[in-house]
């Protein structure tokens, strides 16, 4: 019998083969239900749309144990996202979060409302890595979290036999948090079609309603631009897929290194999406023996945010200042208007005033 890899086969369902947009059709009438909804007692039991009124809403009560993380930042039924470089630590900060839900211990400064159990699907790290992994954290995770070894076809959601079995791991166990690392093990492409037929294949084994688990994915950022550093929200941008992947989910974290140096392990944690609170604070972390991660409390901001950056690449980033505060004031601002406000602004710590133009 001819081997393939995991990536091929994780491709192919059981059964004959079929085109992707049979298989997408597919997917999405499973998604809707067995039947396509031609069943009247299930239709019944299950409406297939709601709509409530304004009082409804007020009156409603958020069920219990619905928030996991933050203000809202996981919660169960909601997808979240968090991404970042190739070998960056994003499997281990996913790790870090399961680990926090298993003892109700704040995740990078965002509060872990209650005890937490979570399911990680994994397809990178065999069980010498996870033994060594799990040594360090001892027993207190161990009714809290289950990891799968790399299973044999990869993430592959497109497979019914993987879903059959993934599902019975899911109502035998019952996450809180079911982590998927990583994404392009899931989608293995970029387009929105694709990326839109691997979330419904998700989906289709995630139990639904008041026991539905949030859904947590692993992904890459795209490779960054020469000398780019974005930061607040504008790193939703860089997320790989942020187009649907982004806009899917309810909240994105970025994870970014401090410096591009090997021998530098600070990171730094921002969200830069919550569609249901507020974003927090963009952090600075150092890796502890713990497993988990210590804040930084004295980060040079100022040097990670132009860390990298030519001369050039910073002399244009204050040529845009100007225009932007010179745009903001009107024409009628003075010059010693303007640099007092691109010094107030901008933090810039040198503008001078040359010949009646401003040399950044």
């Amino acid at each position: 019998m001819k081997n393939h890899d995991a990536t091929t086969e994780a491709k192919f369902d059981d059964g004959p083969r079929i085109d992707p947009d049979e298989a997408e059709a597919r997917a999405r009438e499973k998604a809707q239900s067995a039947d396509n909804g031609t069943n009247p007692a299930e239709e019944d039991e299950e409406p297939l749309i709601e709509v409530f009124s304004p009082k409804e809403l007020r009156s409603y009560v958020t069920p219990v144990g619905y928030n996991l993380v933050g203000n809202y930042h996981i919660t169960r039924g909601g997808l979240s996202v968090l991404a970042g470089a190739p070998g960056v630590g994003k499997s281990r900060v996913a790790t870090a979060l399961a680990v926090c839900g298993s003892v109700a211990f704040p995740w990078f400064g965002y509060t872990v409302s209650r005890k937490f159990k979570t399911l990680i699907i994994q397809s990178q790290n065999g069980r010498v890595r996870l033994k060594t992994e799990y040594d360090e954290l001892g027993t207190a995770v161990d009714q809290y979290i289950k990891v799968s070894g790399p299973p044999r076809r990869g993430l592959a959601f497109n497979n019914a036999k993987f879903r059959d079995q993934l599902g019975k791991i899911i109502a035998e166990f019952g996450p809180d948090l079911i982590i998927i690392d990583p994404w392009n093990n899931v989608a293995h492409d970029i387009t929105q079609k694709d990326y839109d037929t691997a979330l419904s294949h998700i989906r289709l084994v995630v139990p639904s309603g008041d026991d539905s688990p949030a859904v947590f994915i692993i992904c890459h950022t795209r490779k960054p631009q020469a000398h780019e550093r974005a930061n607040g929200r504008a790193l939703l941008n860089t997320v790989a897929g942020s187009y649907f992947l982004g806009a899917e989910a309810r909240s994105v974290f970025v994870l970014l290194t401090a410096t591009d140096s090997p021998n530098d392990n600070r990171l730094v944690m921002t969200c830069c999406k919550n569609n249901d609170g507020e974003l927090g604070q963009t952090r600075a972390w150092n890796p502890s023996d713990s497993g988990l991660y210590e804040e930084i409390k004295d980060f040079d901001w100022k040097s990670f945010y132009s860390y990298g950056k030519s001369k050039a690449a910073k002399g244009e980033e204050r040529w845009r200042n100007v225009a932007i505060v010179i745009f903001d004031l009107g024409g009628e601002a003075t010059k010693a208007q303007i640099v007092k406000e691109l010094l107030s602004r901008f933090e810039i710590a040198k503008a001078k005033l040359t010949n009646g133009s401003i040399k950044p």
